[in-house]
């Protein structure tokens, strides 16, 4: 009898040990392209591994700018040996790098003690735009002599991040101008963000008015770039002081142009350049790179009109700017601008203030992320952070009046007041807007702070927040996961819910649950043991009675 209880208890011991066995669910890789071209499609595939869990389902957080299907979560199946995976078919819609902003999830039920089971993984890609070419011409003397010469340099930048390939003719009206290459390459490749230049030397031994053009193909495109030369008989020393954009660009003004050369840009310390012209309108630009770059050369000039190749930008444009750099856009993490606005332009124009913004040119006019920072009697001072470097435009729209001045809103959790006729958001309120007072609501406890974030921030960093069992930590303007906790995230402390009595989250978790299990194993061995020494160590407590005859 005493043999078939010990029996019984170690085959409850076994069963205890098996049907209490931990379930686990984790991302074992996320396949994505490095790279891929503006406006193409790539596919993201999630591969999740797991033992024990039921309900699995994947789910992925894209930033702006990509865009994937389907939408929403996935459920995964899990095989004999615990592996599955989902698959999204994506498309690169704007421009940009977005590393370490695509946040791939998965979620589970623990099937032997029901509790959450949760995993996630940050990953990115670079979306490249396509190439893209302008032209510019200029002219080192706009009259010469018949026994003289003029240098035509032809500028051909590629405004996109793809490379790709262009070759230059050259041609006068009336014939007769000699055109020779004597600097450059007049065919060849151009990497994306850099520009070649091809110098022609001309001359003419008849005294004439000549329009000469260069004629730029490549990409698809073709571009035309055109000077006129005055060949007279008599010295007149005369120089050009312009260029001119050929198929695609207004004039600018040398004395604007502001041309600066980097030694070397590390991650984390930005380029700076400031001093800029005031007719540009920018104060002053951050650059900041993804990895260390050397030898840049940086130009920032004002046109006075929009390319023709990009059209004009929507709304009242205040200035157009090129920006060139001798490097891929794809190395640069962002740039930052500060730029004002003449307060007598915004009147003149009827243009709201608080509609100011910088616009970009990619494959199409993408207004950025600006927000007023400052004004004074005469200007109003705005910042604006761009992916990469191409053509801007600083613009704002006309509109009527829709509020009095200094006037304040509720418009959801945010904060907005009037200026110049037009609602301007000042503050996002994590707690929601009090509309008696028209200002951020305080936090639900004394141990939650509100979150009062600028406007284009996603979150302020170091500030903390619970998402499911994850707490947050806000890193560079997103937020990422710095714990992840087994009895869930306490949204008043911004912690994990500690190992004690007074956890009520409603449902059993799973550690405590393993803390019962093990209770009751011992308690099985400890009546084992006791059993073991009763019956067989302690002297006399079993007696050996043979049996009668």
């Amino acid at each position: 009898m005493i043999k078939k209880s010990i029996l019984i208890a170690t085959i409850l011991v076994l069963g205890a040990s098996v049907a209490f066995a931990s379930g686990s669910i984790s991302i074992s890789s996320v396949s994505i392209a490095s790279s891929v071209t503006q406006g193409d499609s790539f596919s993201i595939t999630v591969y999740v591994s797991g033992t024990e869990a039921t309900g699995v389902s994947s789910t992925l957080t894209l930033p702006s700018g990509l865009s994937c299907t389907p939408t929403g979560s996935q459920t995964v199946s899990l095989d004999g040996s615990g592996s599955g995976s989902a698959a999204w078919s994506c498309s690169a819609d704007v421009a940009g790098d977005y590393s370490n902003q695509i946040t791939a999830s998965v979620s589970a039920t623990d099937s032997g003690t029901g509790g959450s089971l949760s995993d996630s993984e940050q990953t990115g890609i670079s979306v490249l735009s396509p190439a893209s070419l302008v032209a510019t011409s200029s002219l080192s003397a706009s009259s010469i002599t018949v026994s003289g010469t003029s240098s035509f340099t032809v500028a051909i930048h590629n405004t996109g991040d793809e490379s790709t390939t262009y070759s230059v003719t050259v041609a006068s009206s009336p014939t007769g101008v000699s055109s020779t290459v004597s600097s450059g390459s007049a065919s060849g490749t151009i990497t994306g963000g850099s520009v070649s230049n091809v110098i022609y030397s001309l001359s003419d031994s008849t005294a004439d008015t000549y329009t000469v053009t260069a004629t730029i193909t490549g990409n698809n495109q073709t571009l035309t770039t055109s000077q006129t030369l005055a060949v007279t008989t008599t010295s007149s020393n005369s120089s050009s002081s312009g260029s001119s954009s050929g198929g695609g660009g207004g004039s600018s003004t040398v004395t604007t142009k502001k041309t600066v050369l980097f030694d070397v840009i590390n991650p984390g310390v930005n380029g700076v350049i400031t001093n800029l012209n005031s007719d540009l309108g920018v104060t002053k630009i951050l650059i900041s790179v993804n990895s260390q770059i050397s030898s840049v050369t940086v130009s920032v000039d004002k046109l006075s009109s929009a390319p023709s190749t990009t059209g004009a930008v929507s709304g009242k444009a205040y200035k157009y700017l090129t920006v060139e750099k001798s490097v891929n856009n794809t190395v640069l993490k962002e740039i930052t601008f500060d730029f004002s606005v003449e307060k007598s332009w915004l009147t003149n124009n009827s243009v709201d203030e608080g509609t100011v913004a910088l616009y970009r040119y990619t494959t199409k006019w993408d207004k950025l992320a600006t927000l007023k920072v400052n004004s004074n009697a005469t200007h109003v001072m705005y910042e604006a952070v761009s992916p990469g470097l191409s053509y801007f435009s600083i613009a704002g729209e006309q509109s009527v009046s829709q509020c009095t001045s200094g006037q304040k809103q509720c418009s959801g959790n945010l904060v907005q007041e009037c200026s110049s006729g037009s609602w301007l958001t000042t503050q996002t309120c994590s707690n929601g807007c009090d509309a008696s007072t028209i200002a951020c609501k305080s936090a639900t406890s004394d141990n939650t702070t509100t979150t009062e974030e600028p406007v284009g921030s996603e979150c302020t960093s170091g500030s903390k927040r619970c998402l499911g069992n994850e707490v947050q930590e806000c890193s560079s303007g997103t937020w990422v996961r710095s714990i992840l906790c087994s009895l869930g995230c306490n949204s008043d402390k911004l912690e994990c819910n500690p190992y004690t009595a007074g956890n009520t989250t409603g449902e059993l978790p799973s550690i405590p649950m393993d803390y019962v299990y093990v209770a009751i194993v011992l308690v099985i061995v400890g009546g084992l043991g006791f059993l073991y020494f009763k019956y067989f160590k302690s002297p006399g407590s079993y007696e050996y009675k043979p049996k009668k005859k």
